[in-house]
């Protein structure tokens, strides 16, 4: 599918490795953004879903996102270019190192669908390698990148495999950044969980959890995940 369109703005997909997926619908639905954050990144932006749904979702001044994948970056730039929220949206090409010792400001919101599989099943082509794998973007390299980058009051947000989030929080602590709220997900009611939402800060809180079922049964979607999804979803 080149083209999948949302109720505000189409996403071009036929050059990136990655087409849109439930992971980044449910990561630019539910991410927090009660802190108001007037600058945000979106790293390893594929084709931008993420930045594209936090632009339509709040006023931030400043959008930015990074690509290391030359086809992925391009589809991104044409993205935001024909969206309606151009004006705030830029994206950076290349490494996440390099934009921490570029960059003239910080972020208030941090947000990522990573790399999955950490040192399992090799992809097919080295385009899907790069966007699913996460040895070319290893969890405790994103995460000094990140408190780098990162506002005193800003959150970092990721959505990463179930099984790895331990991995993902320890390499947070490391880079003295704190678990704050945790969303378990679950494809349908007495389905293993498969993914979840990770949110971490400076500030050391109490830990808070919540839950999502993605489905009833396949093709019939919770109210939950519909009501979250219902101004992007052409079908909510």
């Amino acid at each position: 599918m080149p083209v999948f369109s949302f109720k505000k703005f189409d996403i071009q997909q036929d050059k990136a490795a990655m087409k849109v997926g439930t992971d980044a619908v449910i990561l630019g639905a539910f991410s927090d953004i009660s802190n108001q954050p007037q600058t945000i990144l979106d790293v390893g932006a594929g084709t931008g879903i993420l930045a594209l749904m936090l632009a339509q979702r709040c006023g931030a001044e400043i959008i930015d996102a990074i690509e290391i994948d030359d086809a992925a970056y391009l589809e991104c730039v044409d993205n935001f270019e024909n969206s309606p929220w151009g004006y705030r949206l830029f994206c950076y090409h290349g490494d996440f190192a390099e934009l921490v010792e570029d960059s003239e400001y910080g972020y208030d919101l941090i947000i990522s669908n990573p790399p999955f599989y950490l040192n399992q099943h090799f992809a097919e082509n080295e385009s899907r390698t790069t966007a699913r794998f996460a040895d070319k973007l290893q969890p405790e390299f994103f995460f000094s990148c990140a408190a780098d980058l990162l506002t005193e009051t800003g959150t970092v947000q990721i959505i990463v495999p179930e099984v790895d989030h331990p991995v993902w929080v320890n390499a947070a602590k490391k880079a003295e950044l704190q678990l704050r709220h945790r969303m378990i997900i679950y494809p349908m009611p007495g389905k293993a969980a498969k993914r979840t939402v990770l949110q971490f800060g400076f500030d050391a809180v109490a830990v808070t959890e919540s839950e999502l079922t993605v489905e009833e049964s396949r093709g019939n979607y919770t109210a939950q995940y519909r009501e979250a999804t219902k101004d992007f979803h052409p079908k909510f």
